[in-house]
């Protein structure tokens, strides 16, 4: 109601007046009075327009009238807003909304610049932060989210930078953490479930697009993935037994760098300067302490100068027993003691202890056990 006033009236209020003003006071509704101070509003509001103050609600402006469990509802057209402003600039100065309940305590809270307080490592001066606390009770964390099926943006200098979505997360940017940093992939699409991390590649063709990496009990997958993620080849599988690598499997062709004698392109942690290397087009050359040892190329095994064959010395009285080299069926072996052992016709034996009085030269002549000697000395 609007009350009665003698300045409004030009005259002094009847007893049925005054009554009817404090009548209207005592129902607690005041409509269209104007609003003075500074606990509300501006200083002199132009229309400061209270609809119902009752009890601990609050409705501002036209047609504003608090629902179930609102304390304050304001609505009107244009730019409406409630606002918490610090107005100087100190080490403790901050404006804030807050949140509260028996668990847990929510903050909207826009820092001045002196601000000293950091958090997360970040001095807050000039920040604005959301926040969630602990309140006398426990808080679970915070959500951020919609409920409907639309995206939450993220963006910086007026530029979007990544959307979460029901697809996952989309950026056409680079992600860096403190403790490392995820590549730039400039991708449609990347995704993490359980046990497993997925990049999805626009410009590609089609079955090409899409790669995991999955955890399978002690083994991680790489994987290239169809577009319906229903078929896939394993491009490296890594077998861990707790912190140490047992196995790696390829699966497909390794290509490596050429290489060369001080640093061949297969190697060993503990020895770098011995290994396998590709030393000219269609060659494969064995190097050892960082010099070449042999050369493959086409039917023939090139041993650089001062390399030899060397095989263990060993008896040859068994007929299983194999020393010495082997070319087709002929070979050249060596051995204490007359040779008993099996070779192919044409076969030559060294005997390492005779003397000048005795054989030390025999010749297979059967392809059995049965040796022709040649003596060189009488």
């Amino acid at each position: 109601m609007a009350l009665t006033t003698r300045a409004g009236k030009g005259s002094a209020l009847t007893h049925a007046e005054m009554d009817a003003n404090f009548t209207g006071l005592a129902n607690g509704s005041l409509i269209s009075g104007a609003i003075n101070g500074t606990t509300l509003g501006q200083t002199t509001p132009a229309a400061g327009s209270f609809t119902t103050i009752t009890g601990t609600t609050l409705g501002i402006g036209t047609g504003a009238s608090p629902g179930a469990g609102q304390q304050a509802h304001v609505t009107g057209t244009g730019i409406q807003g409630v606002a918490a402003e610090t107005t100087d600039n100190t080490t403790s100065s901050v404006a804030q909304l807050r949140a509260l309940s028996a668990a847990s305590l929510g903050y909207l809270q826009s820092h001045a610049a002196a601000r000293t307080l950091t958090r997360y490592g970040l001095t807050l001066g000039g920040w604005v932060e959301l926040f969630v606390d602990n309140n006398t009770g426990t808080n679970n964390g915070l959500i951020i989210g919609t409920q409907q099926n639309v995206p939450v943006v993220i963006g910086s200098n007026n530029t979007e930078i990544g959307r979460f979505s029901t697809s996952g997360f989309t950026t056409t940017g680079t992600f860096s953490s403190t403790g490392g940093s995820v590549p730039d992939v400039s991708t449609s699409k990347a995704w993490a479930i359980a046990d497993r991390f997925g990049i999805v590649r626009a410009a590609s063709s089609a079955n090409e697009r899409i790669w995991d990496a999955i955890v399978e009990a002690t083994t991680l997958k790489i994987r290239a993935v169809n577009d319906a993620y229903s078929l896939s080849g394993v491009a490296i599988t890594i077998t861990r037994s707790g912190t140490t690598i047992s196995s790696v499997a390829l699966g497909g062709q390794v290509l490596a760098e050429n290489g060369t004698n001080a640093a061949p392109a297969f190697s060993f942690s503990s020895d770098p300067d011995t290994g396998a290397y590709r030393s000219a087009a269609n060659e494969y050359s064995i190097a050892a302490g960082g010099s070449r040892k042999a050369t493959f190329a086409g039917s023939t095994l090139t041993l650089p100068s001062g390399i030899y064959i060397y095989t263990q010395e060993d008896t040859v009285s068994s007929a299983t027993a194999v020393n010495g080299i082997q070319m087709g069926n002929v070979t050249i072996s060596f051995g204490t003691g007359a040779p008993t052992h099996s070779r192919g016709q044409g076969s030559i034996y060294i005997r390492t202890d005779g003397s000048s009085s005795s054989t030390r030269l025999y010749v297979n002549t059967d392809s059995g056990t049965t040796w022709t000697a040649i003596t060189t000395a009488t």
